[in-house]
């Protein structure tokens, strides 16, 4: 891998984030909202200039202030179609203000009960600290009935008032199905943050006893009060959980239609209070353990329920009959289905062998998932003898068993564990996969097309080197997107090295984008244990749940959920003492306060920037760990505690080609920006080009450079403006425009090339760069070095290929490969010149594809290898094809064509 080349790619696409980040100025979140600058910007809520409600700029703060002498009073009026007359009466706002002097302000609103009513006041502390305060308006009328306005805020007759931002939300926001459109929530095409906490009902004594809480101890004037105060502190969304547990399930297809009834009117009142419900069913039941054993002579354990397609059924027939027994999609608060909570597939909280010998745990135990697993290392690898020389096996060479047996036992025995353990991750990914589509396409189709379904991750102490943590590492490899690509969003849970260190939390944000997620991303649970009596923990958790919420806002996440709403009374011994927000009787700790406040930053945030990407690529075989960990982890860090956060990562599971995405909305005024010209009357980018690393001495080869126009000049071929170097060494010194084009500003151009490589062999550097003939080299120069050889007596170089990504299993296609010759000799069948199979193996096709009995490709000529392909029966695995040219019993030479297909 080279370092050099990684940045210069990642130095262009970030670039072009700088740029669009300058020209795109991104709408703010959903809800009315106005932020008060020299022009103020505004959605759905204006700032209405009136007589004795006039403010003026400040320039030091950037924002509105009111002036004591004669203009006390902000005036504010929201859009009609939005909100009118009292149709959604529950509202809050939220003022983001500058603590400056010690007077203090109100804000009065149209209420139903009065045209000006009073919402509250909030005294200044002369900080100078810009500060959030949020007031409930619980009859709000919003009538246009003094001054033809709706708020107002009056500032005090000593000290100006210095106004950034208002927001307003109400009910309405959350009315309506959500849907994923662009990888973001949205309802009616507007983006949907949730903000909330887990949710477990204080009359609950016993933790995860669910029958106390759907069933025994249902209480619905406890769950009517608790919702009403979310309600009223800005909640719009919660996670609860429903066990799958012989109460609700007794039996196969049995539901209590006790539970049933009480679940439709958790599902009622929360609806009525605008509130969203993530419901957590863990995926097993008792009988079904029983049902596991007998048919499969194993006990469910781990990852069985992954790997088990009984279980599947199971919990997919389930979550059908629920969803339509319940009516749930009748419900405006339901939001999704999470099927298990914390899944792991290892020890990860022990040593590096209690983690090892955990994952020979779940292969010893389960005769299920030593089968899946046995399946699966004999079609990745086609033999026991494989899989031992890729781990590195030493011992004897045992490949006779018809159930591989010795596959588990040599897994676990020798060899490197950096290859062993990346191959149980992608294992559990690719059975997890599996059996969340299945579950999720099952529910959609029978029971909700709208239902959401996610599987909740662990993240536990993180470490600060990702690459010397084992345990870490091959959690968050690509296998993780595998996991999260069959879900419909990701959520995560953050534990273990929990820190009020701002840096700690970052860090772990930053950690949790490597998993390469381009879904919505929601934080399900973080927590810090404090109880009212315990001072110095209490102000730990305020700015433990501080620093959460903040890096959520700053990482621009989906949603964010603490551990938890309210602590459950004092019987209440297990997990989550005292993390609740309030205390059981309600009464509010300092986090509650964090929380009210830092929710405007979550739903406030801006939306992404368009079009706006920085890709990494790394070509040839580089170990995706070691790639993505020592590259990938600097870059983003570096990035994101430079105020430039990663939006999502996708990369492609294993090489030879990893191609990293990042979108980032970052900032303008980088210094980088001035020296490409942007702004400029030249400027230019180069945005990606095809030229080749390697060439064979005198063949012509046919690439292109893509550029974009950032001055404020339109290129024109009449002006003279080309893409250039510095000589003709490579054929020619100037590519043209058409002499119709014109590329405008932010325009791109590809310009088409064929090089031909010098005679004589050596390694050449040269740059491309923009010129207008006559006046000026302009933009980014872009160097690039060609190594050229000789032509030796046997060369190939793959041109092309028509291999797809994914195949049916058991169906049949045809591929096209294109080979050209870049050696002396010439290729016939009668000198026995074929294309083969890499290693005289292929799942797909016959191992030999011949030349006619007339071909005769000379020196710089190309052939298409035309043949049919077959896909292998079993679904839900990656197989690799490889190919490559070769002279029969002579030798195998030139590139190598490597594609890995899935089959489903």
């Amino acid at each position: 891998m080279e370092t050099k080349k990684i940045k210069i790619v990642v130095l262009v696409r970030w670039i072009i984030c700088l740029i669009f980040a300058c020209v795109n100025i991104a709408a703010a979140g959903p809800g009315p909202h106005v932020t008060l600058l020299s022009t103020n910007q505004s959605d759905r809520l204006t700032q209405e200039q009136i007589a004795g409600g006039m403010t003026v700029y400040d320039a030091a703060h950037n924002c509105r202030k009111t002036v004591p002498a004669t203009d006390k009073y902000i005036y504010f009026k929201l859009n009609d179609s939005y909100i009118y007359q009292g149709n959604y009466p529950i509202a809050h706002v939220s003022i983001a203000y500058y603590d400056i002097g010690t007077e203090a302000f109100a804000l009065a609103y149209d209420a139903t009960s009065n045209i000006w009513k009073t919402a509250g006041s909030i005294t200044r502390t002369n900080t100078g600290l810009l500060k959030w305060a949020t007031f409930d308006l619980p009859d709000a009328y919003f009538g246009n009935r003094e001054n033809t306005c709706d708020l107002r805020i009056w500032g005090g007759n000593t000290d100006p008032l210095y106004v950034s931002k208002v927001y307003v939300w109400c009910r309405k926001e959350n009315a309506g199905n959500v849907s994923i459109s662009g990888g973001q929530f949205r309802i009616n095409n507007e983006r949907f943050v949730m903000v909330g906490a887990s949710y477990v009902p204080r009359y609950q004594t016993v933790w995860a006893n669910w029958e106390q809480v759907w069933k025994t101890l249902y209480n619905a004037t406890i769950i009517e009060n608790d919702f009403a105060d979310m309600e009223k502190a800005g909640v719009n969304s919660i996670r609860t959980f429903l066990g799958f547990q012989d109460y609700v399930s007794p039996s196969e297809g049995v539901l209590n239609s006790t539970v049933i009834t009480n679940l439709k009117d958790f599902y009622q009142r929360a609806s009525n209070h605008g509130i969203k419900i993530q419901l957590e069913t863990p995926m097993w039941p008792n009988w079904l353990k029983a049902k596991l054993q007998r048919d499969y002579a194993g006990t469910a354990v781990g990852a069985d329920m992954w790997t088990n397609a009984e279980a599947r059924k199971c919990t997919a027939d389930f979550l059908v009959q629920l969803i339509n027994t319940a009516n749930l999609g009748s419900y405006d608060s339901f939001l999704s289905i999470e099927l298990t909570g914390e899944a792991f597939f290892a020890n990860a909280f022990g040593t590096a062998q209690e983690f090892y010998d955990s994952i020979g745990y779940f292969l010893n135990h389960s005769n299920a998932t030593l089968r899946a697993w046995n399946r699966w290392v004999n079609a990745k690898y086609a033999s026991p003898a494989n899989a031992y020389s890729a781990w590195g096996y030493q011992g004897a060479d045992d490949t006779t068993a018809m159930v591989y047996p010795d596959i588990r036992d040599h897994f676990l025995s020798s060899g490197s564990w950096d290859k062993k353990v990346d191959d149980y991750y992608a294992f559990i990914a690719d059975s997890f996969a599996e059996t969340v589509e299945y579950i999720r396409s099952r529910v959609k189709a029978e029971a909700l097309s709208r239902a959401m379904i996610t599987v909740n991750t662990v993240i536990r102490g993180l470490s600060d080197v990702l690459s010397q943590d084992v345990i870490t590492a091959t959690t968050l490899t690509t296998d993780a997107k595998r996991i999260s690509q069959a879900c419909d969003y990701v959520s995560f849970n953050i534990y273990n090295g929990s820190s009020t260190d701002p840096n700690w939390l970052r860090g772990r944000l930053a950690e949790l984008v490597y998993l390469g997620l381009d879904q919505p991303v929601v934080f399900t649970e973080f927590a810090y244990s404090a109880f009212l009596y315990e001072t110095t923990r209490l102000e730990e958790q305020r700015k433990f749940w501080k620093g959460m919420m903040e890096a959520a806002a700053e990482a621009r996440v989906d949603g964010c959920w603490g551990w938890q709403w309210r602590d459950l009374p004092s019987q209440y011994g297990g997990a989550g003492g005292g993390c609740g927000i309030l205390d059981p009787n309600g009464v509010k700790k300092p986090a509650y306060g964090e929380f009210t406040n830092i929710k405007v930053n979550l739903l406030t945030v801006p939306e992404p920037v368009a079009n706006c990407t920085l890709e990494i690529n790394m070509d040839g075989y580089v170990s995706p760990i070691q790639a993505f960990y020592s590259e990938g982890r600097n870059l983003v860090v570096s990035l994101f505690n430079a105020g430039k956060y990663p939006d999502m990562i996708t990369r492609y599971r294993e090489a030879p080609f990893i191609d990293t995405i990042y979108q980032l909305p970052v900032q303008g005024g980088d210094p980088i920006v001035g020296s490409l010209g942007v702004g400029a009357a030249r400027g230019a980018t180069i945005l990606e080009d095809t030229i080749p690393d390697f060439m064979v001495s005198g063949l012509t080869y046919d690439a292109n450079v893509t550029v974009m126009n950032l001055g404020t000049t339109t290129w024109t071929q009449a002006a003279l403006y080309r893409l250039g170097t510095s000589d003709t060494l490579f054929g020619v010194g100037r590519w043209l425009l058409g002499g119709s084009e014109s590329i405008a500003r932010y325009g791109e151009k590809t310009f088409p090339m064929t090089l031909t490589a010098p005679a004589t062999p050596g390694t050449y550097s040269r740059t491309w760069r923009m010129v207008q003939d006559g006046v000026a080299w302009f933009g980014q120069s872009h160097p690039h070095t060609i190594k050229v050889v000789a032509k030796p007596d046997k060369g190939a170089r793959i041109i092309s290929h028509d291999i797809p990504s994914v195949v049916s299993a058991g169906s049949v296609f045809t591929v096209h490969i294109t080979v050209r010759n870049e050696g002396t000799t010439t290729w016939t069948q009668a000198t026995n010149f074929k294309l083969g199979a890499v290693d005289n193996s292929d799942p797909f096709a016959a191992t030999r594809q011949l030349l006619g009995p007339s071909d005769s490709i000379a020196a710089g000529q190309t052939k298409t290898f035309t043949f049919t392909m077959t896909a292998p029966n079993t679904p839900g695995y990656y197989y690799q094809t490889d190919w490559r040219m070769l002279q029969e019993s002579v030798t195998w030479f030139g590139q190598k064509i490597d594609v890995e297909v899935g089959v489903n």
